[in-house]
């Protein structure tokens, strides 16, 4: 097989994206939203999203065609993501705590459901309805192995609300719409390297940003873990062993956050 060329047009950038999306979404049909498979679809449709607004003629943020097309499939997998996150998360703590057993047990119970609202969801949305919608705002390049028109103003653009975004309250929901902001900043920055390559500095701040994603990750999975046990503990309030889990990982959380005010994106 011929090797493929190091340069090509976002035709074959978005029939690339498409595809992936594509395999994704067969992989979470086919495990009925196992979770590797809804973790890959997740990442695929993020990278589809940032395509089209690398393409797009205007920049509609979250109401996007696409966006607005995969919005209730989008939720309902996050939601799912959410619940699988906090079992994995209670069933990995040592020492093991009884408490941590039947939070775990419960939301397990509601797994079954969760996973055939995410299948309905994405089931409903064919990789052909998002190539139409994709392709209706594009701004073809002007040259084959060129980025679209506005792919740099773009991105551009989402630099300066991710700064905005870094230099706010350090509130959870702040925290949280940062590394939103990290993700599509990153997917952007691939994507443009997957039609013309990225100048040295694009190069080198995907790492760093990647790394701050995953710290971020892991302070939003921990929240959400510990949103769940804070319900628990609100229906056992007289149990001190959901008081000793809950206090477990409030001081994990505070632990990441100190660790992540002390850092900045450079």
């Amino acid at each position: 097989m011929a090797k493929a060329k190091k340069e090509a047009d976002f035709a074959v950038v978005t029939d690339r994206v498409l595809a992936d999306w594509r395999a994704a979404r067969r992989r979470l049909l086919d495990t009925r939203a196992a979770a590797p498979a809804m973790h890959d679809w997740r990442i695929c449709t993020r990278r589809l999203l940032a395509l089209e607004a690398l393409l797009a003629r205007r920049s509609d943020g979250d109401h996007s065609p696409c966006a607005m097309r995969l919005q209730d499939a989008f939720r309902a997998s996050g939601k799912l993501r959410d619940t699988q996150v906090a079992i994995r998360m209670l069933e990995s703590l040592r020492p093991r705590n009884t408490a941590a057993t039947r939070i775990s047990r419960r939301l397990r119970r509601k797994l079954p459901r969760s996973r055939r609202s995410v299948v309905r969801e994405v089931r409903g949305v064919h990789t052909r309805e998002l190539r139409s919608l994709v392709a209706k705002g594009n701004i073809p390049p002007k040259s084959a192995g060129a980025p679209p028109p506005a792919a740099w103003r773009r991105i551009a653009s989402e630099l300066r609300a991710l700064m905005s975004a870094s230099a706010g309250s350090g509130s959870q929901d702040a925290l949280h719409q940062q590394r939103l902001r990290i993700k599509r900043l990153r997917y952007m920055l691939e994507l443009i390297g997957d039609n013309a390559g990225l100048p040295a500095g694009a190069q080198q701040a995907l790492p760093v940003l990647a790394r701050r994603q995953a710290e971020l990750g892991d302070i939003t999975d921990t929240h959400v873990t510990l949103e769940r046990v804070a319900r628990a503990v609100r229906k056992n309030s007289r149990s001190e062993e959901y008081d000793a889990l809950h206090r477990q990982l409030l001081r994990r959380y505070q632990q990441l956050l100190r660790r992540q005010s002390r850092r900045t994106i450079a």
